[in-house]
Formats: structure tokens, C-alpha cells, sequence
């Protein structure tokens, strides 16, 4: 959209755009609407609830969450979705096979991901 003023043409952003651009806080200006924990960074093989999952609304914000856990060979072995309510939705695997372990957690607006060793401590 060109505007004319003075003898010079002017070039005017769309409202909405500029608006965006004002308005924008940056990625970590936004509140998380969906809250989950941060699995152990190393479990035991063979650990009852070992890799512990789950899902928490705070209250605002859309609820949708899904999460996946893989095992090293990449077989998904444990995979939840829903809408997260104000109690924790709480999940546990017991890690069978050596090696690492990959949790992602799908949120509105956000994918994170995790990963969980599983060593043989002994025994």
C-alpha cells in the first residue's frame, strides 16, 4: 500500500502487522497453559515407575497435550493424549531395555522434548 505524503511515496504496513510486531514479546513472553515434569535425566533398568510422566492446566489457556515415549530401539511404548485438567494426570514406565529413552510432550504452541538414560545399576 502506497501513501503519498509530500513529494515523497511512503510505503504503510497493514495495521494487523504492525500490531504483531508491537505486541510480540518474544517466545518467552507467553504464559505455559499446560505445565508437565521434567523427567529424570538417568533411571535404573528395571525400576518400578521409573520414567515418571504427567500433565497439569493451570487454569488459562487451551488444555490439548499429547505425549509419546519411545524406547532406544524407537518403539513407542507409552502414548497419552487428552485435555489436561487442574489435578495432576499422572503416568510411569518401567524401563526395560539399556539405553536412552525419549519423551516428547506436544503442547499448544510448544514441543518438548526429553531424554532419559536407562543404565544397569548393578544387581
Amino acid at each position: 500500500m502506497r501513501v503519498m505524503l509530500g513529494s515523497r511515496p511512503r510505503f504503510a504496513l497493514p495495521l494487523a502487522l504492525l500490531a504483531a510486531a508491537v505486541g510480540s514479546g518474544g517466545a518467552g513472553a507467553t504464559v505455559a497453559s499446560v505445565q508437565v515434569p521434567v523427567p529424570a535425566a538417568r533411571v535404573c533398568t528395571n525400576t518400578i515407575a521409573g520414567i515418571k510422566l504427567g500433565v497439569r492446566w493451570n487454569g488459562t489457556g487451551p488444555r490439548r497435550y499429547r505425549v509419546r515415549l519411545s524406547d532406544p530401539n524407537g518403539k513407542v511404548v507409552l502414548a497419552r493424549h487428552g485435555l489436561a485438567a487442574r489435578t495432576w494426570k499422572r503416568w510411569a514406565y518401567r524401563p526395560i531395555l539399556g539405553g536412552v529413552y525419549r519423551t516428547v510432550y506436544r503442547l499448544p504452541g510448544r514441543t518438548l522434548r526429553y531424554r532419559t538414560a536407562s543404565l544397569g545399576c548393578g544387581g
